[in-house]
């Protein structure tokens, strides 16, 4: 734990003139200001301001990481502490202002609900229940302003208090008095903090830590540098921050890795003070070289995803690239632009090449992710790899025979792709039965009787026994239709659990139209397990919808009226499932 220190006021006043302070004011019965840094914070910031919603333990504020504050704000801050009575020392603390991270507050808590016999706070969602990043550079002031804090009926928040976090013990100036000194200073109503300065430095200033006034000066120059920094980084586009985050990784012979602003500052200023400088200049200068630099990226990141190494081609695309990043301006001047125009026509070649050969890679990679297995698709991913080995190996490459290459591979992904997408589809039709039926919001909690469960059980039956050997288009407009039946039955079940309770006459109808179609169903299937079976229970599950849902809507007290008379006609005139034993399947 850091002590304080009291700097030679002569000292302090050279500080004071240098900027401009954000006060903060706290109370608490400490004879000074004794903060032990974190490196993390151990709790939300609700938590630190003990919002409770559920039963547990309170006092989490106990090293938290934070430290609860007002600010001066024209002297109101002052006021609300004056208002805790039971503390006897005030302390002020001055931070400089250009040095501060604020960070606005949302969520909380709002109104209250019993449960059992405990009454609690809600909990309203928001970036008061996110425990952030401590930052290890710079202050952090959390605004709990735009907060919602339930309070007791006839209460209201006063005053909004200032989270103090982050880095901010080494940059403040304290001041700490008595309260009845504080109270004094009060109703001079200062509402100026160069005013509220003018009356405190008669009270030892002091600082945490030994430190003199050049050594905080060049803590605060190395302050602006991290605050400067991490605002030019944030203010670059997200695909800038990649380009510069893997030129830094390949200069550096590195993973690739982003920056996390409150913990990587160092990382950013040589990002920004040694690698951007050189894309703008290759920018300005040469935009034919900037984009042969932007191949050269790509090709990088693409070659080191292959199912085939390719450590001469990444070596050669490296050394390029860290060449290309140590030109100057005379250097770029001097370069023949038809060379530069060759290089990034010859590279544009492999860079197809690349994509071609990691599209055939990543499908290759799906089938295994799904447990897909095929004689016919390992004997190709077999051939294909020879042939890119082969491919490389040849000494006399040339753009025709890159375009071989490319159109090889491209023709190997599209058969992989058709015989992983038969499979998926096929499994998908299988299964989606079993995981309709299983589905929560389906079957309901147990004990629940349901007559569209039963007729999803007769849904399942019917995926089980279809024939699926025919080709890849016919199964996938198949499984496009199954999953059309069962969002239709899902939604179906919804409204039907929705209404049940209400009108006995009506469910009378609507389960005789159920029924109907569960009967038809299971007739069909004693004959022929078509695909028109299939058609049947989608068009009845639409109607269905449309029946129940045109009843949901009436206002009177009477059933059968004219529109819901022509709904169930409509039900009727529903052509029956055709059970001949050769079906061509319903089209979606």
């Amino acid at each position: 734990m850091e002590t304080k220190f009291e700097m030679p006021l002569s000292d302090v006043e050279l500080i004071a003139n240098m900027m401009k302070f954000r006060v903060f004011i706290r109370t608490d019965n400490s004879s000074a200001i004794y903060f032990q840094p974190f490196d993390q914070y151990l709790v939300c910031p609700a938590e630190h301001m003990n919002l409770q919603t559920t039963a547990g333990s309170y006092r989490k504020y106990i090293n938290s990481g934070f430290l609860s504050t007002f600010e001066f704000d024209h002297n109101e801050g002052l006021k609300a502490v004056n208002n805790y009575l039971n503390y006897a020392c005030v302390h002020f603390i001055f931070i400089p202002a250009a040095l501060c991270n604020q960070i606005d507050l949302t969520g909380g808590t709002s109104g209250l609900e019993k449960r059992g016999k405990i009454t609690y706070p809600c909990k309203e969602s928001g970036t008061a229940w996110k425990t952030p990043i401590r930052h290890q550079f710079l202050p952090q002031i959390f605004n709990t302003q735009g907060m919602s804090v339930a309070v007791p009926p006839g209460s209201n928040r006063y005053k909004f208090e200032y989270l103090l976090g982050g880095k901010w013990q080494p940059y403040a100036i304290y001041v700490t008095i008595s309260k009845q000194v504080a109270l004094e200073i009060a109703k001079k109503q200062y509402t100026d903090e160069a005013e509220l300065w003018a009356e405190l430095k008669n009270y030892h200033p002091y600082v945490i830590g030994s430190q003199n006034f050049a050594q905080y000066t060049r803590m605060l120059e190395q302050g602006e540098i991290a605050q400067t920094s991490q605002e030019r980084w944030k203010a670059l586009p997200y695909d800038r921050q990649q380009l510069l985050c893997f030129l830094f990784a390949v200069m550096q012979n590195r993973c690739y890795k982003e920056p996390v602003p409150e913990n990587d500052i160092d990382m950013i200023y040589s990002l920004l003070h040694d690698i951007a400088p050189q894309i703008d200049l290759l920018l300005q200068q040469s935009p034919l070289l900037f984009d042969y630099l932007k191949l050269l990226e790509s090709s990088i990141m693409l070659t080191q995803s292959q199912l085939v190494p390719h450590d001469d081609a990444l070596n050669f695309l490296t050394k390029e690239l860290k060449e290309l990043l140590s030109f100057d301006l005379q250097m770029i001047k001097t370069l023949n632009s038809s060379v530069i125009a060759d290089k990034v026509r010859m590279l544009q070649s492999f860079h197809k090449a690349f994509t071609a050969e990691h599209m055939f890679g990543q499908c290759i990679r799906r089938c295994e992710s799904f447990h897909f297995q095929s004689s016919e698709i390992e004997e190709l991913k077999v051939n294909t790899l020879n042939l890119i080995q082969e491919f490389y190996a040849d000494p006399s490459l040339s753009e025709r025979k890159i375009s071989q290459l490319i159109e090889e591979l491209s023709s190997s992904t599209k058969i992989v792709e058709e015989k992983l997408n038969e499979f998926l589809n096929r499994n998908y039709i299988l299964t989606s039965g079993i995981l309709l039926l299983e589905n929560t919001d389906f079957k309901g909690p147990p004990g629940e009787q349901s007559i569209i469960f039963c007729l999803g059980e007769w849904y399942h039956q019917w995926v089980q026994r279809l024939d699926l050997s025919q080709g890849n288009l016919n199964l996938q407009k198949q499984a496009i239709y199954c999953e059309k039946i069962v969002d239709g039955l899902m939604a179906l079940q919804k409204m039907y659990r929705s209404y049940k309770f209400n009108s006995s006459q009506f469910l009378h109808v609507f389960h005789d139209e159920v029924m109907h179609t569960i009967n038809a169903v299971e007739m069909a299937l004693q004959q022929d397990a078509g695909w028109d079976i299939g058609r049947y229970i989608y068009e009845r599950t639409n109607m269905l919808l449309c029946l129940i849902g045109t009843q949901n809507n009436q206002n009177n007290k009477f059933f059968f009226l004219s529109s819901i008379q022509t709904t169930i006609d409509r039900l009727n005139e529903i052509k029956m499932p055709e059970v001949t034993m050769h079906t061509n399947g319903a089209s979606a």
